[in-house]
């Protein structure tokens, strides 16, 4: 079972769903994942923190797939690529328990994000 720390290699051999997709490996770039109503949000950064990836996509009742398919996205324009994954997110704190990933409260998150690149 994976805990939260846990890291994941994202894109090892496309598979038949996102849970196989995300193996443990080390913590070499950060996935956030934003599970909104309507929508889901991957942004991927790399260790200084710079953006690599970013899209979202309308999720119409389907997380897993919409996830897998922005994951499969990213793994196009990225190759293969360790993380270290985050969701957030009204409809993310189901997904983070079955994936045993850490959730952070949206308000949360982008608080900790604005001190860490804006700081005052």
């Amino acid at each position: 079972m994976l805990r939260t720390g846990d890291r994941f290699l994202l894109f090892p051999a496309i598979c038949h769903t996102i849970y196989k997709e995300i193996y443990v490996i080390s913590k070499d770039y950060t996935l956030g994942i934003d599970i909104g109503s309507t929508t889901v949000k991957i942004a991927i950064l790399d260790p200084g923190l710079n953006l690599m990836f970013a899209d979202y996509c309308r999720h119409h009742a389907d997380i897993r797939g919409t996830l897998r398919l922005l994951v499969v996205k990213a793994r196009e324009q990225l190759g293969d690529i360790t993380v270290h994954p985050v969701i957030t997110g009204s409809g993310g704190l189901t997904l983070a328990r079955h994936l045993q990933v850490p959730f952070v409260q949206e308000v949360v998150a982008v608080s900790t994000s604005l001190e860490k690149i804006a700081p005052k």
